[in-house]
């Protein structure tokens, strides 16, 4: 091996349609995770919106009036 790095050859079916790959060493195994490109990543999309967003009034759905639950026979 020269330099830093290495390749790792999968087989086919075990294709993977990202174009990088982000790997974690846990314990002796490897973990190899699909990087999302930004616009994709539903984490950072809801932090951006949570961010951007105003909060919700304390009483919102106040005044909202839910049916009870159904009866069921789970037997």
């Amino acid at each position: 091996m020269q330099g830093k790095s290495q390749v790792l050859m999968l087989p086919t079916k075990l294709r993977v349609q990202a174009k990088e790959m982000r790997v974690e060493q846990i314990g002796n195994d490897l973990w190899l995770h699909p990087e999302i490109p930004a616009e994709q990543n539903m984490g950072q999309w809801l932090s951006q919106f949570y961010a951007s967003t105003e909060a919700l009034p304390v009483d919102f759905l106040a005044s909202r009036h839910d049916e009870p639950a159904q009866k069921r026979d789970w037997t």
